[in-house]
């Protein structure tokens, strides 16, 4: 897989700015400054998006915020591109890109399970906010709250 280098960014909305423009005019710089033309054409794009959630029991879990917002916009332009678009994502309430394969997703597990199903692929962006703990264990019924004060929480690395 080659690294393209588009620009340098400000912030999140700059960077998705930038890989769209960069996208729409076929452009792409090389990290040695070299220009040349692309298009997706063929290729196969793997993009994550939206945060993981890890369950403690049926109504509770462990997650990190994400709007999925910038995930979503970088998978449309690709395929725009015409690249065939796989998203692995996780919980949201927007619509499905248009002409993107969509995967959804709940749990950390999930999310790499799916990645490695769309593998090989020639792109791969991320901006999934993947949860950094889960529990170790997780009850199949919701856990009642001790008389004696909040139950101790085992977690371990994702």
């Amino acid at each position: 897989m080659r690294v393209w280098q588009i620009g340098w960014a400000r912030d999140k909305r700059h960077l998705c700015a930038l890989i769209r423009q960069s996208l729409r005019n076929g452009i792409a710089l090389l990290t040695r400054g070299m220009i040349r033309q692309i298009t997706l054409t063929g290729k196969k794009a793997l993009v994550t998006a939206g945060p993981t959630r890890e369950p403690i029991d049926p109504v509770r879990y462990l997650s990190n915020q994400s709007s999925v917002k910038q995930g979503y916009a970088i998978s449309q332009a690709l395929a725009e591109q015409g690249g065939e678009v796989t998203l692995v994502s996780g919980p949201t309430n927007l619509p499905d890109p248009h002409c993107v394969s969509c995967v959804w997703i709940e749990t950390a597990k999930q999310m790499l399970a799916a990645c490695d199903a769309a593998l090989p692929s020639d792109v791969f962006v991320s901006f999934a906010a993947v949860a950094d703990l889960r529990p170790e264990t997780s009850s199949p019924k919701k856990t009642k709250k001790p008389k004696d004060g909040p139950a101790p929480l085992a977690l371990t690395e994702n």
